[in-house]
């Protein structure tokens, strides 16, 4: 085995090649397997050895979870993580050693690396262990066969996924990002050319994802140098890193010194004094307003102040928040998020909302975000606000669905990528991607893309829609966005129906029976499980139910009901979940639970339209094709669409000529006559035909829409 020797202080640098070692890129499933059969013994080892000590108190003082369990879980994946660093700087050459075969070794090798990165290898709380002799052969087997010289990604991911249980996970809303998705984002935000000089920051790093790319991105940038300790300073300098989660942090900054190794030993070797600074990688929680008070670094009060050398902000914001719905977060975290963010942090928010404003705020003028979140983003309403800021101070550059990439593994979450630009749009073309199949055309930038217009977002309750990448259907989109169409808010009414808040009512108000009370209404919808089968395309079929409509009792008992007036009139009657649109023509005054929306003529149009004529419309394939694909956020399981008030109201409606009403309308009192379903489906198809046509379609755009629907069969 060749071998050449560098001398410094104490530490003898020994350069090692063997041809036999596996390559740690191309085995780096076989390691972490065996790493995590190392971490198994090593529990178990750690749990035969512990008791309650100095170093627990002091470090139950510190944790929101202080159980003895977790002290041993962070005291074990400390212990490998130092040991696999011994070994990254072994075979870097910066320690000299061929095993390590028990615990007083273990200790004077750690003494040694102080002199390479001291934060990393001081003394601290987990030191109480001392591994048996048997663990640490058997580590030192297994790391003796792997080659870590020349490690150059997040080698140490897999280990914190592993430390942070499932459970743990799902609560605090965090998901181990793939390499892909990390060398994507870096590129689209334009972390790639002239990046000297340029601040980068990750303010949800988790175990370094993106930070670790990115050092490894500027190193490369840098190229060779005689200056190692200036590289290693610029590095230091523009790669930041927040995180919630100490050991998270902790292996942030160990993923980020891997890279700068090889900068160390050139900086050794012409001065052996020299102290490599502090990582900026900082264990704080990123929405919490800063205080010096509480202890934090003035590094991070700068950072979250953007003052001092942050005055101007990052030239590049990157990462992939927490997702963590407010229902599930505690009282403490909504008041925070509340206070750090109020633009956005109210109503049933989600976290990584926070994120985005935190983010946007550090961008200097022209930088970049890009991020990785769930699509309800695009959608949701607890998001418009955010989407509204968006709109109104920054340039959309691209917003790319990888839902269908499996880019977190057994998590129901449908992520996008969204990359923004600190810049006020101007006519601001946007690029999208729907449902990219795979990381490798991610990886190849090979699938295909589409444009939107980023004020086409102003309208649709601020929906940012991802529209397909067909030419046709793009244009058909684009035609039924057009401004010569008005919202269905201009014409009709649509109300939230009966719904009951607390267990029990329903059943005190609700009966199949016809209820001995001068308040006895009939009900559409009363099965106990989001019966909606009352309501069919064009038919209307009571079911037997009935509602005490008493609303003195009902408001005495906490539950407001909805005024009379919207069921005693002609009305729409609206199936909220359903695989397509579904309506129905009542006349009959009855009431509706809340599976379903009532729809009437607004007092401005009843001069000028017959309400059977926006039954048409809703029932058409046409605003069907629309919802699904504009508001394709709201797909619910086994197929179906959420239907809600909001994106109802933002449907395109045409205005017909006379001529066109009166041909639609009639054919609506056919179909509703008919009891044959043959007939049904001949005149259901003229209506659609009857539409496309009002909306101007071509032969080929009104294909493209029948296809949509084919795989229906139910009315």
């Amino acid at each position: 085995m060749p071998m050449s020797t560098l001398t410094t202080s104490k530490t003898a640098i020994v350069f090692t090649s063997d041809a036999r070692k596996k390559v740690l890129s191309e085995h780096l499933a076989d390691f972490n397997e065996e790493l995590r059969q190392l971490f198994i013994t090593s529990q178990l080892d750690i749990k035969r050895k512990f008791v309650p000590n100095e170093e627990f108190l002091s470090w139950r003082k510190t944790e929101s979870k202080p159980d003895e369990g977790a002290f041993c879980l962070e005291t074990g994946y400390t212990f490998l993580n130092e040991v696999l660093l011994l070994w990254v700087c072994r075979d870097k050459g910066l320690l000299q050693f061929e095993t390590i075969t028990n615990g007083q070794k273990l200790y004077v090798l750690k003494k040694e690396a102080e002199e390479i990165y001291a934060h990393i290898f001081i003394a601290n709380l987990f030191d109480w262990y001392v591994p048996s002799d048997s663990l640490l052969q058997k580590i030192s087997d297994s790391f003796s066969a792997y080659d870590f010289s020349r490690t150059d990604r997040d080698i140490l991911g897999k280990l914190y996924e592993q430390f942070i249980t499932k459970e743990e996970r799902k609560s605090l809303g965090q998901f181990y990002t793939l390499e892909p998705v990390v060398d994507y984002i870096l590129d689209q935000v334009g972390y790639t050319q002239n990046i000297n000089n340029k601040k980068i920051i990750d303010i949800s790093c988790g175990s370094g994802g993106f930070t670790t790319r990115a050092a490894n991105r500027l190193i490369a940038k840098l190229g060779k140098s005689d200056n190692a300790e200036s590289i290693i300073e610029t590095v230091i300098n523009s790669v930041y890193g927040l995180d919630i989660n100490p050991f998270a942090c902790y292996l942030a900054e160990t993923n980020i010194l891997i890279q700068l190794l090889d900068l160390i030993i050139e900086a050794k070797r012409k001065n052996r004094d020299y102290v490599v600074p502090k990582i900026h990688i900082f264990q704080t929680n990123t929405i919490a307003a800063p205080s010096l008070v509480d202890g934090n670094e003035q590094t991070v009060w700068d950072v979250k102040n953007k003052a001092g050398a942050f005055q101007s902000g990052f030239d590049f914001v990157v990462g992939n928040p927490p997702y963590l719905e407010a229902k599930r977060m505690d009282r403490s975290t909504k008041e925070l998020c509340a206070k750090s963010c109020p633009r956005v942090a109210h109503g049933a928010f989600d976290l990584f909302v926070c994120f985005i404003d935190t983010g946007l705020r550090l961008l200097k003028e022209g930088g970049r975000l890009g991020y990785i979140f769930p699509n309800k983003f695009l959608i949701a309403n607890y998001a418009k606000d955010m989407r509204e800021i968006v709109l109104n101070d920054y340039s959309i550059k691209e917003i790319i669905d990888v839902s269908e990439c499996d880019v977190f593994e057994n998590v129901s979450v449908y992520p996008v990528i969204f990359i923004v630009e600190n810049k006020k749009p101007n006519k601001n073309i946007i690029k999208t991607a729907e449902k990219i199949r795979s990381t490798q055309e991610l990886v190849e930038k090979s699938f295909c893309t589409s444009t939107v217009r980023q004020d086409a977002y102003r309208r649709d309750s601020l929906v940012f829609f991802i529209l397909p990448n067909g030419r046709t259907e793009h244009s058909l989109l684009a035609k039924l966005l057009d401004e010569r169409s008005q919202p269905l808010e201009n014409y009709l009414a649509l109300k939230w129906t009966i719904s009951f808040h607390a267990s029990g009512l329903r059943e005190r108000f609700l009966s199949p029976e016809k209820p001995r009370s001068a308040f006895a209404k009939k009900l559409i919808g009363g099965k106990s499980f989001a019966g909606n089968d009352d309501v069919q395309r064009y038919r209307l079929t009571w079911g037997g139910w009935w509602i005490d409509y008493d609303e003195k009792r009902a408001k005495k008992q906490g539950n407001q009901l909805p005024p009379k007036k919207i069921f005693e009139q002609e009305k729409l009657i609206i199936c909220q979940n359903a695989l397509r649109l579904r309506a129905a023509y009542d006349t009959r005054h009855y009431y509706c639970k809340d599976t379903f929306f009532v729809a009437y003529l607004k007092d401005a149009a009843k001069q000028n339209f017959d309400l059977k004529f926006f039954l048409a419309l809703l029932n058409s394939k046409l605003l069907h094709y629309y919802y699904a694909n504009i508001y394709k956020g709201t797909h619910i399981a086994g197929g179906y669409l959420h239907y809600l008030v909001g994106y109802l109201n933002s449907l395109p409606i045409v205005k017909p000529t006379e001529h066109q009403q009166r041909e639609i309308v009639a054919l609506v009192e056919k179909i509703m006559a008919t009891k044959d379903n043959e007939k049904f489906k001949e005149i259901d198809d003229e209506l659609d035909h009857s539409i496309y046509q009002l909306y101007g379609l071509t032969s080929q755009e009104g294909k493209i829409v029948d296809a949509s629907t084919d795989h229906f069969s139910k009315n």
